[in-house]
């Protein structure tokens, strides 16, 4: 193991260099088996599953914990003096439970009534239920806007579905009242299996061979998500390597070592869910609704090394041909949804108060919007997938049926290559110098289904900085388009064709019991793979695509009611897709989505590292070293908000954002957050909101008392901050030629 400052010959990247050793067959048979057991008898109950069972008045019982690993290794001669064989195999065969903790409705709940705490502001606190009449009345206006057909109170098919769970056994979970926890262990059985075959062949004094073969095989079923219910997921695990290697000793100063491998990754995590679902946001679903994503991650890899004594010197070269195969399947981003999510809504439940029940307690206000919003089955939120196939060399697409299982398969070649030399200048000092030359494709799906931005976004980022600082707007819209090699276009980033890593390392033994070590490097990330993992899955804008309703816009009396697990609501999430798109595509106004893009001036990332080290044998002994090593990252990836609220500029008054919401928030910070307190106004928020007047108060007043104060008094914050979340409800805020300031909302 070489843990920092690898030479030329290794060193594919800054971390630790691990070099693994299959054992061979030798000259005489030898073997060996083992086992190793652990079961239940001794296994102390899980604390939740105890006090469960106590309140079920069921025995004390722990779940199964029982791990059976077992295996054996053979090895020997085949023919005498030339062929080996060794094997080894090893199993684990697990019967172990989970224990599992769900959220799930109370008695009182499930039969319609809510119950909250109340503070009547006389200082009188307590839990107050409401009966299935008390929340009709509270419910009226629902008739009135037509969305609960059946009237007014709790929906009768939420009351249904509820009464399909378990009935609680704690309240480590949920908001102690309406909500509770049901917990219980699961079984979540496992089997392992590893298996590595060696070969080793002496072809003569010059040439040995070897093969080696290794296969995985592993299953893991997930825990249910409620008793006597299947298993939520099925993880099967069948990785399998392959390699070969010939060693060639030219002469008696010159050593060709060639090596190729092949190794994939393989796994697959079925899940059990199919079908579009409406979920109650905090609410554990009934059955578990999980998704099936499959990988094989197959990869070639040729390794040629060649090296040459000569006097003082050992001279290396080689080179290293890697292709990597990415190729994922998976209907996570497949189907439609909707939730009842509390969080979405605008306003508050209806207030207990106005029909002469006690006030909610403000520390309760969340735990009863989600309890009445679920209790009448206002669903809020709906998200709308939409999968497109790429045709016709990039220029069309079809829209694929919701469900459709999507697949990818991305591609890279990498190339290596170094040149080294160990030069021993004296007995007591050694310099190993050299320099390593890396060349990374960018990775391109093989059938073109990979979408990118058709602007340059790291120009646009910096144009639309430059823009706010003139008090101007620059925000054209992000068209998308196929990009990548099979649709004969630019990759998501270009290849970096200049990655020379040098490195030097001298060794220096002034005396027999000293020894002084010093190197440097650069070296070159292998990266890539993670980046289009994730812009595939959120950021392909045109080719999977999730369009979602804005928040904010429903109440719980104006929102429609859930109808069954199965029924989604008929919300406008925005216009819909065409059956049949063009490129470039353009997202939908009036819509809400969230989006990933690269930076197409994307470089390598590498790291400059060193050390220093002094190690010193004395008395007795002991053995001294003290020790540095440092590493500097250079061109290091990070995920940053690429349209964040820019600093726009105010040119009537000269001010500006950063400036202006400084002010505000010293304002909300001497006035201690009362939303009562006159301010002064600050001309910025009076230029940039002219449309606010129309309250009948300063804009800067408007915003101070709606905005900052009322937010910090609610949560409770001590300190403001200054970032405005306005929601454009009397005119949103322009510049001065009347263009919208988008990054205000």
């Amino acid at each position: 193991m070489t843990t920092t400052n690898a030479n030329a010959d290794a060193g594919r990247s800054s971390g630790a260099q691990v070099s693994l050793i299959t054992k061979s067959g030798t000259i005489k048979y030898h073997g060996s088996l083992y086992e190793y057991n652990r079961n239940t008898f001794a296994t102390a109950n899980n604390w939740f599953n105890k006090q469960a069972e106590l309140r079920e008045n069921l025995p004390n019982t722990p779940g199964k914990l029982i791990r059976n690993t077992f295996g054996g290794t053979s090895g020997g001669p085949i023919r005498k003096d030339k062929l080996f064989l060794f094997f080894n195999y090893e199993g684990q065969r697990t019967a172990e439970n989970q224990q599992v903790t769900q959220i799930v409705p109370t008695a009182n709940y499930r039969g319609g009534q809510l119950t909250y705490l109340f503070d009547n502001n006389s200082g009188s606190t307590g839990a107050n239920t409401l009966s299935v009449n008390q929340v009709a009345q509270l419910d009226t206006p629902c008739v009135t806007n037509g969305v609960c057909p059946w009237g007014s109170g709790p929906d009768p098919n939420v009351l249904s579905f509820f009464k399909q769970f378990p009935l609680n056994n704690g309240f480590t979970e949920g908001d102690g009242y309406n909500l509770g926890s049901y917990s219980f262990s699961s079984p979540a059985p496992g089997s392992l299996n590893t298996s590595i075959a060696k070969l080793d062949y002496s072809l003569s004094d010059k040439h040995h061979v070897f093969v080696r073969a290794n296969l995985q095989k592993d299953t893991q079923r997930g825990a249910e998500n409620f008793p006597s219910q299947p298993p939520s997921t099925n993880l099967e695990d069948n990785t399998k390597g392959f390699a070969a290697g010939h060693t060639w000793t030219i002469s008696q100063n010159l050593v060709n070592d060639i090596r190729f491998g092949y190794a994939r990754q393989g796994f697959s995590l079925r899940g059990i869910g199919t079908g579009d679902y409406v979920n109650f946001t905090g609410l554990t679903p009934l059955q578990a609704e999980t998704r099936t994503t499959v990988v094989h991650v197959p990869v070639n890899n040729l390794v040629d090394n060649l090296s040459w004594t000569r006097g003082n010197h050992t001279f290396q070269v080689g080179a290293n041909w890697r292709q990597v195969h990415n190729d994922s399947g998976s209907d996570a981003s497949s189907y439609n949804s909707a939730s009842l999510n509390p969080g979405t809504m605008a306003g508050n439940a209806p207030d207990p108060a106005t029909i002469g029940e006690p006030g909610v307690d403000s520390g309760f206000t969340n735990s009863y919007l989600f309890a009445y919003t679920y209790l009448v089955g206002s669903v809020t939120k709906r998200s709308d997938i939409y999968n497109y196939q790429v045709a016709n060399g990039g220029k069309s697409a079809a829209l694929l049926p919701d469900g459709t299982f999507i697949n990818r398969h991305f591609k890279a070649n990498e190339w290596e290559g170094y040149l080294q030399d160990s030069w021993r200048i004296v007995p007591s000092v050694i310099i190993t110098y050299g320099v390593r030359y890396t060349f990374l494709q960018p990775p391109y799906e093989v059938n073109g289904q990979q979408i990118a931005t058709t602007v340059d976004t790291h120009e646009w980022f910096l144009k639309r900085g430059e823009a706010a600082a003139q008090g101007q707007i620059y925000e054209p819209n992000l068209t998308f388009a196929p990009n990548g090699r099979a649709n004969g276009r630019p990759g998501y980033w270009p290849s970096q064709k200049a990655n020379f890593a040098p490195r030097l390392a001298i060794a220096f033994a002034p005396d027999s019991k000293t020894s002084i070590r010093a190197g440097a490097g650069l070296y070159f990330d292998h990266f890539g793979e993670g980046i289009v993992n994730t812009f595939d899955q959120y950021g392909s804008f045109g080719l999977s695509t999730s369009l979602t309703n804005p928040s904010d816009v429903y109440t719980p009396e104006t929102a429609p009611r859930f109808t069954g697990v199965r029924n989604l609501p008929g919300i406008n999430v925005g216009p819909a897709p065409p059956s049949t798109a063009t490129f470039p595509y353009t997202p939908p106004e009036n819509s809400f989505a969230e989006s990933f893009t690269v930076d197409n001036h994307l470089k390598t990332p590498y790291s400059e590292t060193m050390d220093f080290s002094v190690q010193r044998e004395l008395p007795g002994g002991f053995t001294a070293e003290a020790a540095y090593v440092g590493r500097l990252g250079r061109h290091l990836l990070q995920e940053v908000d690429l349209a964040e609220p820019v600093n726009f500029v105010d040119t009537k008054s000269g001010r500006d954002y950063f400036t202006a919401g400084t002010l505000l928030s010293k304002a909300v910070d001497a006035n201690k957050g009362n939303p009562k307190a006159q301010v002064a106004t600050i001309p910025y928020w009076e230029n940039v909101f002219p449309n606010l007047a129309q309250t009948g108060m300063s804009a800067t007043q408007f915003i101070y008392t709606y905005e900052w104060s009322q937010y910090r008094y609610t949560t409770g914050e001590t300190t403001a901050t200054a970032d405005i979340d306005f929601f454009c409800i009397y005119g949103c805020p322009t510049d001065a030629q009347g263009n919208p300031i988008s990054h205000f909302w």
